[in-house]
């Protein structure tokens, strides 16, 4: 094995040389036909690269001599062969690198074109010479390692055929040839002595697996450029993949009850409920596995018990064997963001977890985009052709890989946004059969799209299987609790019959288990006999949304307008998945009026008082909510630092500020979202003054006012939560039809009043960008721009000065009442501003636009309609040329 790693090794140092030596050349041979080479060349880089690469190969060489002679080994002709090859490559190598070195150090030929430097070098008699020269090693070459591969493989049919795959491979990836010439070798090799004995046929097939690999990394000339060139192209690619909420979902999801969900790695041939074997699964040779279960069955739950669990990662290596295993994890999210619930979200994610963490494989998903990142092009985010191929291509050129993809929750997959249909999903789930280093795990309800699509695949129906799960949950939850011991220390049957009615009641439903648990918990706590416990049980429907109607009429009487504004609340930033609601802003939206926003100081609130207004609206959430409404304390991944885990978007340093709340589960959402229970429960319980954006509009002017900004981090979070602040304060306008001036007022001056401590903290580069009386707005687009999206803000128009204002951050969000009535109260003069126009910032499409989905077209037309000019000039350009410009920047991704 150790001879077929060095023939190859030597091979390849050979090829690497003549292939980038002949590059050259073909760049001298256009000088003289066209006087001018397609790109640039830097000459120096090219004398050290020709240096470098021949030093390497000279090593090679000598160690290869070398250890014939130490080991006494037999003189090999296909050694022999090869090692002259070398010679001769290393003998134009460093004739070639001494020419370029004495053009290139001499001081009167520094600044020399490329052509007058070829011209000093040779005539095109010569070029000719040493064309031909490398193409006769090229060739030569070609069939000599093959040949002497196929031999040494002959001659040891004891092999272990992974590792001689893996030597190929490994030594392949390190090589950089181009398709043509791994074409070639295939084709030699098949025409070399067919009829031969030995492992010929098994040859092929190593060869066309280093022939993927070697195509993989076709990359002309990476000598030319620097490391950090390929350091800034990994960045932009991994950039272009990553999205704001790419781990959240995953975040979210309960981890598993102790000692639930333990049968998955069993054998069921043991149950009387037989499943197909998952172990098998991840053992074996099957490539897919499908699990499927009822609405809140404990699907996700059970997917996050696989993914985290060690077992799983025993069992994958026992099929990966010596190959590396990558394993890696999705979450679809129908009430996320857009990438949170479509096909290119999927892949854009799985292609972020295999780069980030082996940058060496970005070239083989992305050759052409790679290349480009290098060159310093612009890209754009990658479509959904071009993810899968990189995906696809990326699984092909590295069989010494395994991939275990685990993807949940595919019914929450929305076509709508994802530009493409169910069965395009189920078809991308499919296309890995035939690749025999991927598995895949799906789950999903039992919809007909996916009982047809997953017709045959080996699954389990997960309700059907929990009945234990649920019984041990259930004895855990209430066995615990002072009352029921005492109950079972007096009446042992009957308090296990209630035990197994709820057991058998649930249906396999875990969510119904959890709520049943919750109002049993609470009739202990009200000292409830066991008939009692009994009729509790028997009066709550074992149907989920007939359970969620129990729940909710069983609400005081006296708390049911407060149990319908936080379910409005809730069901509100639900539907809006580019939002998060802190306990505490949840807190200042269930009480604030404008008198509480206008007298509340610009003061930062004392963590005490926090806890105290989050222990509140908690308990409250469990009193007048009925366990539909649950709390939690939320990591949430802003891209603030794409790296790094911060708590919410509101900037306080208390767990209690980064604590949400949210419904235990989907099916709350959708049990509310139809409109007859919608009316029912919460429509006709809330007061006709009540307006849940005015709510949420003044609760973010409070959060701004009594924020703490104690860190440089905590002053970007703000910055950033007051563009939200605007998108609420357009709601408010929408759904209500009228101004809010003063609190868009007070809010301005809430913004002036903190900005002094932000701009002591604030470390930003204000050069060129912002400076310190540059408008609160202005900052609030650089730390979208600059954090969100890891790019710098390359401003078309910047003057130095955005010189915005009160008026432009109006016209930015589309407050078109707002931007009446102060027309109306102070006449045209409030339309005129320096620098940018204010037709400019309803017409460019800023980060908030695309993040919140919303248009300016209306407020566009009204400035239109007042006389603002589209062609305009700002520095020189029209306001319509601005927004062409603007339009391809990464500030507006």
């Amino acid at each position: 094995m150790d001879e077929v790693k060095s023939a190859i090794g030597l091979a390849g140092a050979v090829l690497k040389l003549v292939l980038f030596t002949i590059d050259f050349i073909s760049d001298a041979k256009q000088v003289y036909k066209q006087g001018a080479t397609a790109h640039n060349i830097d000459l120096s880089t090219i004398a050290k690269s020709i240096e470098v690469t021949t030093t390497s190969l000279e090593k090679q060489l000598h160690t290869a001599n070398e250890s014939r002679l130490y080991e006494n080994q037999v003189l090999d002709p296909d050694d022999e062969r090869l090692k002259e090859l070398a010679r001769r490559a290393a003998e134009i190598g460093r004739e070639l690198e001494q020419k370029l070195v004495l053009v290139t150090t001499n001081k009167g030929s520094k600044w020399k074109s490329f052509k007058s430097t070829i011209s000093s070098m040779w005539n095109a008699d010569d070029i000719q010479a040493i064309e031909q020269r490398l193409t006769s090693i090229k060739d030569e070459i070609q069939l000599s390692i093959l040949v002497s591969i196929r031999n040494k493989v002959d001659q040891r049919h004891d092999e272990d055929e992974s590792r001689l795959v893996s030597t190929l491979e490994e030594l392949a990836n390190q090589q950089t040839l181009s398709i043509e010439e791994g074409k070639l070798m295939i084709e030699m090799l098949n025409s070399v002595d067919k009829d031969s004995q030995g492992r010929h046929d098994e040859l092929v097939q190593i060869g066309n697996q280093l022939l993927n690999g070697i195509a993989a990394l076709s990359f002309v000339r990476p000598p030319l450029y620097d490391a950090n060139a390929y350091g800034r192209a990994e960045e932009i690619i991994l950039n272009s993949l990553w999205y704001p909420s790419i781990w959240d979902r995953e975040e979210t999801i309960a981890k598993a009850h102790a000692k639930t969900f333990q049968w998955i790695f069993e054998d069921p041939k043991t149950t009387e409920k037989p499943w197909d074997s998952f172990v098998e699964f991840l053992q074996g040779e099957r490539s897919s596995f499908w699990i499927t279960g009822k609405p809140a069955s404990g699907k996700s739950t059970l997917m996050k018990y696989i993914n985290k669990g060690s077992k799983t990662r025993v069992l994958l290596k026992q099929w990966s064997g010596k190959r590396d295993l990558i394993q890696i994890s999705y979450y679809f999210y129908y009430n996320g963001s857009q990438f949170q619930k479509s096909e290119l979200g999927l892949i854009r994610s799985l292609l972020y977890s295999i780069l980030e963490s082996r940058r060496k494989l970005i070239p083989i998903a992305f050759k052409g985009r790679f290349r480009a990142a290098v060159e310093g092009k612009k890209l754009d985010a990658p479509s959904l052709p071009e993810a899968k191929k990189a995906l696809r291509d990326l699984i092909s050129h590295n069989p010494n890989l395994c991939f275990f993809f685990s993807i949940d929750g595919l019914d929450e997959f929305d076509p709508a946004v994802s530009l493409s249909r169910v069965q395009s999903l189920i078809d991308f789930t499919h296309s890995f059969k035939e690749s025999k280093n991927v598995k895949v795990l799906v789950s999903s309800r039992p919809l007909p799209e996916f009982e047809r699509g997953y017709d045959g695949c080996a699954s389990l129906r997960i309700h059907e299987l929990t009945q234990e799960d649920i019984r041990q949950y259930t004895n855990e939850r209430l066995m615990v609790h002072p009352r029921m011991k005492i109950l079972d220390k007096k009446d042992p049957k009957n308090t296990r019959d209630l035990l197994q009615s709820i057991v058998d009641s649930s249906l396999g439903v875990f969510l119904w288990v959890r709520l049943v648990t919750e109002s049993l918990i609470e009739g202990l706590t009200n000292y409830d006999n066991i008939g009692e416990l009994k009729k509790r049980l028997e009066e709550l429907p074992s149907d989920l949304e007939d359970l969620y109607r129990t729940m909710l009429s069983r609400v005081d009487s006296q708390y049911r307008s407060q149990s319908a504004r936080l379910l409005c609340f809730i069901y509100h930033i639900h539907s809006r998945p580019e939002e998060e609601l802190s306990l505490l802003d949840l807190w200042f939206a269930e009480n604030a009026d404008d008198e509480m926003v206008y007298k509340t100081e610009i003061e930062s609130i004392e963590d005490e008082d926090v806890r105290d207004r989050v222990r509140e609206i908690e308990s409250q959430l469990k009193s007048r909510c009925r366990g539909l409404i649950e709390t939690i304390t939320f990591e949430y991944l802003w891209p603030i630092d794409r790296d790094k885990t911060v708590s919410m978007i509101y900037p306080l340093a208390t767990e209690d500020h980064g604590a949400t709340a949210r419904f235990i589960h989907r099916s709350v959402y959708e049990f509310l979202g139809r409109p007859a229970v919608w009316d029912n429960v919460v429509g006709r319980y809330l007061g006709r003054s009540f307006s849940v954006t005015l709510s949420l509009f003044r609760s973010a002017i409070l959060i701004i006012k009594t924020c703490q900004l104690t860190h440089a981090k905590h002053c970007n979070r703000i910055l950033f939560f007051a563009s939200h602040v605007g998108v609420r304060a357009r709601l408010a306008e929408q759904e209500t039809k009228q101004s809010y001036t003063g609190l868009v007022h007070e809010l301005d001056e809430a913004m002036h009043g903190i900005m002094p401590i932000i701009r002591r903290t604030q470390n930003i580069n204000l050069s060129g960008i912002l400076n310190h009386t540059s408008h609160w707005s202005d900052w609030c687009r650089h730390v979208a721009a600059n954090r969100i999206w890891s790019a710098e803000i390359y401003w078309a128009f910047n003057d130095g000065n955005f010189c915005s204002s009160l008026m432009a951050f109006a016209v930015e969000y589309g407050l078109q009442y707002y931007i009446r009535s102060q027309l109306s109260e102070k006449g045209r003069e409030v339309l005129d501003k320096n620098g940018l126009p204010l037709l400019g910032y309803a017409l460019i499409p800023f980060w908030n636009r695309r993040m919140h989905h919303y248009s300016n077209t209306e407020t566009v037309k009204f400035l239109l309609d007042e006389g603002e000019n589209p062609n305009q000039l700002h520095r020189g350009t029209t306001l319509c040329q601005v927004v062409v410009t603007t339009a391809g920047t990464g500030f507006l991704l």
